[in-house]
């Protein structure tokens, strides 16, 4: 579910990027680091999905592609989410957000 700019504001989001694209744009400066917005109330598993989509479709050609990090977010009312925070944490965190 890419999330809206609109969205953003309101829904616990977090923006993921490949770390290999990332890596590379150092290098190469094709790309600016390779991310995506991801809404964070749903479960889990589909942001897992999400994210492994996002990877699939990264620039990079690197059999090493698949290593991800959070490196921005928005929505989550002071919580300070880090870039190794687990999903499975945000997923709950997201509903109890959003249920307060």
């Amino acid at each position: 579910m890419n999330i809206k700019e609109e969205q953003k504001k309101t829904t616990p989001c977090i923006f993921v990027v490949c770390m290999t694209t990332y890596a590379e744009s150092k290098i190469y400066s094709e790309y600016e680091g390779y991310g995506e917005w991801i809404d964070c109330n749903q479960s889990a598993e589909k942001i897992f999905e999400e994210i492994q989509q996002m990877i699939d479709y990264s620039p990079s050609n690197s059999p090493e592609a698949g290593e991800w990090e959070i490196h921005d977010y928005d929505g989550w009312e002071g919580y300070e989410v880090k870039p190794n925070d687990s999903i499975e944490n945000l997923a709950n965190l997201a509903k109890q957000i959003l249920n307060y």
